[in-house]
């Protein structure tokens, strides 16, 4: 049964499409289906959170920047509606009576309780949402890339049979990070060269960095341009000396194709 406005009836949990404003609604705008910030907070505060529907969207509930092909949809996972991902940078824990899914997906539900997850920035001020804290005595940069001591061999050749990253060279500079007496030392070097690099030449561009994501990781929920699906914890990715990241199998057929960045390919073929 459908409710009168078109709604799906849903759970706490599950939810259908939020209602669009109105001409009469407080900070509704005749030329746009943007809600005011003001008016949002009080949507927040006093409906029940849907999942909106992506055709009923065709920009930023936030920003009201227009959707394409590459400037992509995303749903807020604590008042369901449909935001850009600049609008909705934050990531949270939430509870399962605070989770807003797909209704047409009620399996997303224990995935999406597993690590935190995407919220829009309005729900993050209305709700007071707070990031999990990183994981203690290791530094973001260190969480992210965690170098192999010097004169370690990998378990493996296959670089995705290990479940943290393992850098030899520099991504930046492609100096040998064996040549720096501690891993002090070899953080120190790469944040550095991270911080002041430039766009490296073509002959570094199929250089990359495999690892596997943590479930902190400042990639969930960021798309690969490739497949245009969400990164999740747990993926294989491939990270390049551009610092673009990717599925790390999609990259692999991209290289079969061009070896050169999906993104920063400027060399004739």
């Amino acid at each position: 049964m459908s409710h009168a406005d078109g709604s799906v009836p849903c759970t706490p949990v599950v939810g259908a499409v939020w209602p669009s404003p109105t001409p009469d609604s407080p900070g509704a705008s005749s030329s746009s289906s943007v809600l005011s910030e003001e008016r949002v907070r009080q949507v927040v505060a006093q409906s029940a959170a849907r999942w909106e529907v992506d055709s009923d969207v065709d920009a930023c509930r936030r920003c009201a920047r227009r959707f394409t092909l590459f400037f992509r949809k995303h749903h807020c996972r604590r008042c369901g509606q449909i935001v850009c991902d600049a609008c909705s940078s934050h990531r949270a824990v939430l509870r399962a009576q605070e989770l807003v899914i797909d209704p047409m997906l009620p399996e997303m539900l224990e995935s999406e309780l597993q690590h935190p997850t995407r919220v829009c920035d309005t729900c993050v001020e209305a709700y007071g949402l707070e990031a999990p804290p990183p994981a203690p005595g290791l530094s973001r940069l260190y969480q992210v890339l965690r170098f192999e001591a010097p004169g370690t061999q990998p378990e493996a050749d296959d670089p995705l049979s290990r479940s943290s990253s393992t850098l030899n060279e520099c991504p930046a500079c492609d100096r040998p990070l064996s040549t720096f007496p501690t891993a002090e030392a070899r953080e120190q070097h790469v944040a550095q060269c991270l911080e002041h690099a430039v766009r490296p030449g073509a002959a570094h561009r199929t250089h990359y960095l495999a690892s596997q994501l943590t479930a902190d990781s400042p990639l969930i929920g960021k798309e690969c341009i490739i497949c245009m699906e969400e990164f999740a914890p747990h993926d294989h990715i491939a990270r390049l000396t551009c610092f673009c990241c990717y599925h790390y199998a999609c990259i692999q057929a991209w290289f079969a194709r061009t070896k050169t960045c999906p993104v920063h390919d400027t060399e004739p073929r």
